[in-house]
């Protein structure tokens, strides 16, 4: 290899690495935190329910947390999609529906976003666990939408473990 092309891939390292880590790594990690994985659990201790959703992208790796202590009920909150056309088009777009799993409590509530397709069974797995007193724990797996969040979520960060791959080889080349 020439001098002036290792001083060339010297000089480009820190970008392409910067480069590679934000479409990789940063694209991947923000699909898969705008349509987020939910780990929902329910722990009855005595006669008190408690509820806990770790919102997670990378499908593992927890965001964000939240929980309800007391709770009381479980319930659903639906957004139908809208229709929309854009200007000197003739046919319509229809943007996705949303579907959220309501935890409540006399402290108050949190939603936990579910695909529609599976709102239903997730609603009465956790109406069957509250009304159960014998009952000590639930958990559920909540994806917030199928195509966006499992499909292509689950696709990009394929990029991320190739990049991370690739940082390991290009460590290990240089330590040996």
């Amino acid at each position: 290899m020439s001098k002036y092309r290792k001083k060339q891939q010297q000089q480009n390292g820190p970008f392409a690495y910067f480069m590679g880590a934000l479409c990789c790594v940063g694209l991947p990690a923000f699909v898969t935190a705008v349509a987020p994985v939910t780990y929902l659990s329910f722990q009855r201790h005595e006669n008190t329910v408690t509820a806990t959703a770790r919102i997670c992208f990378f499908f593992v790796v927890p965001y964000a947390t939240k929980s309800q202590t007391n709770v009381a009920n479980v319930g659903t909150r639906h957004h139908a999609g809208t229709y929309e056309r854009k200007p000197g088009e003739t046919h319509h777009v229809k943007s996705e529906d949303e579907s959220f799993l309501v935890v409540q409590s006399p402290e108050g509530t949190f939603d936990v976003s579910v695909s529609p397709v599976n709102i239903n069974d997730k609603l009465s797995q956790a109406e069957a666990f509250l009304a159960d007193p014998s009952a000590k724990s639930l958990k559920l797996t909540c994806v917030s939408n199928w195509k966006f969040a499992v499909f292509a979520g689950g696709t990009l960060s394929l990029l991320t473990l190739a990049y991370l791959f690739g940082v390991l080889v290009a460590i290990a080349k240089r330590f040996k």
